[in-house]
């Protein structure tokens, strides 16, 4: 079985560790080193020609959005999974427009790492041969890896309604409020919810207008954080 091969860009020796650790839990990947300073990834990848690099934004002398436009720049095949510890909505757009794979922010679980790498999977795996389906298009762009890696008992289509419309609500719903939105009993749509939660899609905080003494849990799409006065 081929072993995909991960630069780790982080300039923090310990959390570099954790992320190898990370990494190598998974037996279709291996880390091959750890570049501490944005020069030193564009040299690693260059000389060692990683599959993927683990990027923090926060490194030494360059910093990790301008190391993804150099490679961009320098066309290098390399895929990226952005690591860092903001969470400005505009940095993440400039990441997708330059075409990561995904997009962590720390502190984020072991479960996170795993959904990130099942998706750099299925996009360098999703097309094989000289011509394509849909299908093999869908997974690789990771429709297909949604539908492999969902707890039992969830539905892709249902959770990808519920996103979106968490994501173009623009503000902070209760289960209740989303569940009505789509069409969905509140108890389905708290399942569906607390995966975004955990997978870091979505956030979530307590608002005092409930039943008496039991205040509501209200959710909010990721993207929608920074903008966020609460």
């Amino acid at each position: 079985m081929r072993r995909w091969r991960v630069l780790i860009a982080e300039d923090d020796p310990d959390v570099a560790r954790l992320h190898r650790l990370l990494i190598e839990r998974h037996p279709a990947f291996k880390a091959i080193g750890v570049a501490e300073a944005g020069e030193q990834v564009l040299r690693d990848v260059a000389t060692q020609r990683p599959d993927l690099v683990l990027l923090d934004l926060e490194l030494r002398g360059m910093d990790g959005l301008e190391v993804l436009s150099w490679m961009r720049r320098l066309a290098y095949d390399v895929e990226v999974i952005a690591v860092t510890a903001a969470d400005d909505r505009e940095i993440v757009r400039r990441m997708m427009r330059l075409g990561i794979v995904d997009y962590l922010v720390k502190p984020f679980t072991p479960e996170r790492m795993r959904v990130a790498l099942a998706r750099f999977s299925e996009r360098v795996a999703g097309l094989p041969g000289s011509t394509v389906t849909q299908a093999a298009v869908d997974a690789a762009l990771g429709a297909a890896d949604a539908r492999r890696l969902l707890p039992r008992g969830l539905q892709a289509d249902t959770l990808d309604r519920l996103r979106q419309e968490l994501a173009h609500a623009g503000e902070w719903l209760s289960t209740q409020e989303l569940g009505g939105r789509v069409d969905v009993a509140a108890v389905t749509v708290r399942r569906y919810l607390e995966y975004l939660v955990v997978n870091q899609e979505a956030v979530t905080r307590l608002d005092g207008y409930g039943s008496p003494g039991r205040p509501r849990k209200l959710y909010r799409s990721v993207s929608l954080r920074a903008d966020d006065g609460a």
